[in-house]
């Protein structure tokens, strides 16, 4: 089997649903962070210019969509059809939408501008998320009478609820009250056995 390492930031972002992944399946690889301060001399020996990418012995990908897709499809956690597989990666890009905007928060310099972008996230950016999610959710336990998000087992997409909610239990874990499909999946995904150790011992990234 080809050694895993896997190359990005100390935060969560584009990497953390990967990283879950991969601790869920067992699947030994090294979890290389990229400080923000190496990353300019670090940057020209990546394949796009861009991280997170991932060694896979001796070939080297990047994208972090494609990382996680690749690693899920490993650890059979990209459902049982190819309409699944669409379901996943429709969610795939609503995670991504919403991270682009979390970076554009979080990136902000100016504290009070900073803090009219949090309010929107909150007051606006997130409830759209997490109604979106909920929706899916919902369609999918009404058809499959499952508790997963696409499907009725485990999978991709159930990683991508936790990840990408990850922000609002920190920050504003209330809000997840009003969406109690999102609540439970994330919850099913923090109680895996495989990932307890991992989720109790990693850093408290704010991203």
């Amino acid at each position: 089997m080809a050694t895993i390492k896997l190359h990005y930031f100390p935060v969560r972002c584009r990497a953390e649903v990967t990283r879950l992944v991969l601790h869920y399946a067992k699947r030994d690889f090294v979890d290389h962070h990229v400080t923000f301060s190496d990353w300019p001399a670090f940057k020209p020996g990546t394949p796009f210019g861009s991280l997170p990418y991932m060694e896979l012995g001796d070939e080297v990908f990047g994208q972090g969509q494609a990382i996680a897709s690749y690693v899920a499809r490993e650890a059979d956690l990209y459902g049982s059809s190819n309409l699944d597989a669409l379901k996943i990666e429709q969610l795939q890009q609503l995670r991504e939408d919403l991270i682009v905007e979390e970076v554009n928060t979080w990136s902000q310099t100016d504290e009070a501008k900073k803090a009219r972008f949090k309010k929107r996230m909150h007051e606006d950016v997130y409830p759209k998320f997490l109604a979106q999610c909920e929706k899916l959710i919902k369609e999918n336990q009404a058809k499959t009478e499952s508790k997963y998000t696409v499907g009725d087992k485990l999978s991709l997409a159930d990683f991508i609820i936790f990840e990408g909610t990850e922000n609002v239990r920190q920050q504003n874990a209330s809000l997840l009250d009003g969406y109690p499909r999102v609540k439970a999946v994330s919850a099913l995904v923090a109680a895996l056995d495989n990932l307890k150790d991992y989720l109790a011992k990693r850093p408290v990234w704010v991203i």
